[in-house]
């Protein structure tokens, strides 16, 4: 009888493992590779969220930064021709949804290229007005882990830019190592001055990183989202707070992704320019193409985050 009930409590403890125990809130059904579908429930809220996990064995992640002038659909920003595009949302703020202006704020690396502010350029040294509120940037390494960085001044990006893969520039930082940066525990960034990263009761202390500054909208309101983060087994997770439901504030997007279990996680643009988009055979089940209701097929857009296969 013994033997009987501890079959009984290992195969109880595998079901609560297999449906998740979750820091904030939780969500309706199990995160799988590719699309999901799902609502995401935190203090009794529901909020209608499309979810991208990479698979690690075989996909990756990559920055497309367009440059100052030119803009395009989101439908055809792609990296190199070399590789298959599964998923992508968009970027970070830009000018306008228009095809001229900034193409996007921050800094950003890719394929060995520099940008800021929709810019090439040629060296660290061309970087300008860096301090710490700039905009964060969700980095990757050439070891494949992953960081926030803020880079107050040119020097600290000249010693770190050899060990990065790439990085995209964003609004604001939701997780670092693992937390949100937005509860009463403080949390600091490792490498920009130990700074505390954000204070949701105080979000315009000029001593933090996240503040009104750089902050599109200050993160308190309720607004449609798109968030991208890192996982520690090397999958990326792609958010859209998708129209249909409740909007969501920086805080709970912290929460969920926390709950999603990415060690680094950062806002993008927001509102109207919220979209992700899914080719076919990654969708589990959904129609290929625009998978959100946010978003349109005609706004144009000067970055994107994609997801492709290696």
């Amino acid at each position: 009888m013994k033997k009987f009930f501890s079959i009984l409590l290992v195969i109880s403890l595998l079901v609560v493992s297999s449906v998740g125990v979750f820091a904030y809130g939780s969500f309706d059904q199990t995160i799988y590779n590719y699309l999901n579908n799902r609502v995401y429930t935190n203090e009794g809220k529901t909020y209608d969220v499309k979810i991208f996990k990479s698979n690690p064995s075989t996909q990756f992640a990559t920055p497309v930064l367009l440059q100052n002038g030119y803009k395009s659909y989101l439908s055809s920003i792609n990296p190199s021709s070399s590789y298959t595009t599964v998923a992508k949302v968009n970027g970070n703020v830009m000018q306008s949804y228009g095809s001229s202006g900034t193409s996007f704020y921050g800094l950003g690396y890719v394929n060995g290229v520099l940008y800021q502010d929709g810019k090439k350029l040629n060296s660290a040294s061309d970087v300008t007005g860096l301090h710490s509120q700039y905009y964060p940037c969700f980095v990757v390494k050439n070891n494949d882990t992953a960081t926030v960085r803020w880079f107050s001044n040119t020097s600290a990006l000249s010693t770190a830019l050899p060990y990065i893969k790439f990085m995209m520039p964003s609004t604001n930082c939701l997780v670092y190592d693992s937390k949100s940066v937005f509860e009463s525990t403080a949390v600091y960034d490792e490498y920009d001055g130990g700074l505390r990263i954000a204070d949701w009761n105080n979000l315009s202390n000029p001593n933090y990183h996240n503040n009104y500054n750089t902050a599109v909208d200050h993160g308190t309101s309720a607004n449609t989202r798109t968030f991208i983060g890192h996982k520690k087994d090397g999958s990326f997770i792609l958010v859209v707070v998708d129209s249909t439901g409740n909007g969501m504030n920086f805080k709970v997007g912290a929460q969920l992704m926390v709950d999603l279990e990415c060690d680094y996680a950062v806002n993008l643009d927001g509102s109207d320019a919220s979209q992700m988009r899914v080719a076919s055979g990654y969708t589990n089940g959904a129609t290929a193409g625009k998978v959100t209701t946010n978003g349109s097929n005609y706004t144009y857009y000067g970055s994107a985050f994609c997801i492709y296969n290696k």
